[in-house]
């Protein structure tokens, strides 16, 4: 296998990763913006000054809403780069490649199954991985190379 294909493989097999990552990532936001709906309505009150209950939730809110954003902004790099990598699955031209990529990397489907659902031996499995692989990394690339284009 090419230094390609292994980086290939590498980038698949982390886009799983990186859907367990934003899961749990968009959950503690969540349990956040719950939280954050349960502090609010002690804030309704009057202020008084000096009082050291309500700096507590203040400074409990700026910290929630400091994490939000940083969560946030961490979902929506790696949403990014789960969405490049699904875009150059849906590149590949042969329908082949495409569906074992599909099956194997996003729905992590075992080999038993990819070569039962494509009807093919498990010899002509590794034919089609290799070029598969191969065929990603050129679409990844060619994508890679345009987001940073249009960042420039």
């Amino acid at each position: 296998m090419t230094d390609e294909a292994y980086r290939a493989k590498r980038i698949l097999t982390d886009f799983r990763k990186l859907n367990r990552i934003v899961i749990e990532k968009w959950e503690r936001l969540h349990d956040l913006m719950d939280s954050a709906t349960r502090t609010t309505p002690s804030m309704s009150g009057e202020r008084v000054s000096g009082s050291g209950d309500q700096s507590r939730v203040e400074t409990t809110m700026i910290t929630k809403i400091d994490l939000e954003r940083q969560l946030d902004a961490s979902i929506d790099r790696l949403n990014a780069t789960r969405y490049r990598i699904q875009d150059a699955i849906d590149a590949v031209d042969d329908l082949d490649q495409r569906t074992l990529l599909d099956l194997r990397y996003i729905d992590g489907k075992r080999w038993i199954y990819v070569m039962d659902a494509l009807h093919i031996s498990e010899p002509t499995s590794h034919r089609i991985h290799r070029a598969a692989l191969e065929a990603f990394m050129v679409q990844y690339d060619r994508l890679e190379k345009e987001q940073q284009e249009k960042t420039s």
